[in-house]
C-alpha cells in the first residue's frame, strides 16, 4: 500500500510540474483577433462567432480600429450608441476588446475634436492617458489617445482614431471620401502627441508597442485603392502624409519602432506590408467577412515577436 502511495505522489508531482510549465508557456503567447470596419454588419459578427466556435478558436483579446457604424458627416455629431450593440456581440467571442473610433462613428468616442472649437486650427490634443494596471482587467474599452498595457511582460497597445479626407494620388483637390474629424495636419499633431508619450513609456528594448489607428500612413499598399481595370488617374490615397512623415523618422524606424501597426479604413487595402522596419497590417473589412488573427510570442530573449498572422474570410 505504501509503495502505491509513493508512486502516486511521484506521479502527481511530475504531473503538476508539467501543468505549471504549460501554464507558464501559455502566458508567453497571445492570440489576438483583429476585426475592423464592421459598418453595422451584425450578420457577419454572428458568422465570426460561429466560425470561432466551430474551429475551437480562443482569443485573449480583440483589437478593432473603428467604423462600427455607418454615420454620415452630419450624424457623427449626434450621441449615437449603435456601436454598443456590436460590442455586445463581440464580447461573445472574447470579453477583452480594445477599440478606437473611425470616421463613421459618433464623436462621443473622441476625447476632443477640432470642430468643437471656434478656431479648429488652434486645436491641441488632450493629454495622453496611460494605463499600466489593466493586464488582468482589460474587458472592453475605447483607447483613443490612450496607452494600455496588455501583458505583464511590457506589451502595450496605443490607439488613435479618426480619419482625414481621401483624394486622388495626382489631385489632392478632388476629395473621394470625406474624413472625420481631422485635417491631415491635425491628425499628424494628434498622432505625434500620442507617440511622444511612447518616448516616455519605453524604457528598454524589451518594451513593445502595437499601434492601433483607423487610418495608416500614406503611400503604402494598405492605404491605397486601385480601380479595376487599373488607371493611374483614378488611384485613391486614403492614408495620412503627416503620419508617414512622423513614423518614417529614425526614431520610430529604429530606436522606438512599434512591433506592429494595425489600421483599417481602406477596405481594398487588406494585407500585410512593411513601412521601412515597421510591419503594417490591414485586416480588411468585417462588413465583407474579412478579419485577421495575430499570434504573438514572448521569446527566451525576453522580446515580443510576431509568431504568425492569418487572413480569413467568412
Amino acid at each position: 500500500m505504501l509503495e502505491y502511495l509513493i508512486i502516486l505522489i511521484i506521479f502527481l508531482y511530475f504531473y503538476i510540474k508539467r501543468l505549471n510549465k504549460a501554464c507558464q508557456e501559455k502566458k508567453k503567447i497571445l492570440n489576438i483577433l483583429i476585426t475592423s470596419d464592421i459598418h453595422l454588419s451584425f450578420e457577419n459578427v454572428e458568422k465570426l462567432r460561429k466560425w470561432a466556435k466551430k474551429n475551437n478558436k480562443k482569443f485573449d483579446l480583440i483589437l478593432n480600429p473603428g467604423d462600427f457604424c455607418n454615420l454620415d458627416e452630419n450624424q457623427v455629431y449626434k450621441n449615437d450608441t449603435g456601436y454598443q450593440a456590436l460590442l455586445d456581440r463581440l464580447r461573445t467571442i472574447s470579453k477583452n476588446i480594445l477599440y478606437i473610433p473611425g470616421n463613421h462613428d459618433t464623436k462621443m468616442l473622441y476625447d476632443s475634436i477640432p470642430q468643437d472649437l471656434e478656431n479648429p486650427d488652434e486645436w491641441e490634443p488632450l493629454p495622453v492617458m496611460v494605463s499600466t494596471n489593466s493586464v488582468n482587467n482589460i474587458h472592453d474599452r475605447n483607447i483613443h489617445n490612450k496607452f494600455v498595457q496588455i501583458h505583464e511582460k511590457n506589451l502595450f497597445v496605443a490607439g488613435f482614431g479618426g480619419s482625414i479626407d481621401a483624394y486622388l494620388y495626382d489631385n489632392k483637390e478632388k476629395v473621394e471620401w470625406p474624413g472625420f474629424p481631422y485635417t491631415d495636419e491635425q491628425y499628424g499633431k494628434g498622432l505625434g502627441h500620442l507617440m511622444e508619450a511612447w518616448d516616455r513609456i519605453k524604457k528598454n528594448n524589451n518594451d513593445s508597442l502595437i499601434l492601433l489607428t483607423h487610418i495608416g500612413p500614406a503611400w503604402i499598399s494598405t492605404t491605397s485603392k486601385n480601380c479595376k481595370p487599373y488607371n493611374d488617374n483614378e488611384k485613391i490615397q486614403s492614408g495620412s502624409e503627416s503620419a508617414y512623415e512622423l513614423m518614417r523618422s529614425y526614431k520610430y524606424q529604429e530606436l522606438k519602432k512599434p512591433l506592429l501597426w494595425i489600421h483599417g479604413h481602406t477596405h481594398a487595402g487588406k494585407g500585410l506590408t512593411d513601412f521601412g522596419s515597421i510591419p503594417i497590417l490591414n485586416p480588411g473589412g468585417l462588413c465583407y467577412g474579412q478579419f485577421s488573427i495575430l499570434s504573438l510570442k514572448y521569446t527566451d530573449d525576453n522580446e515580443w515577436k510576431i509568431e504568425n498572422i492569418e487572413f480569413h474570410n467568412i
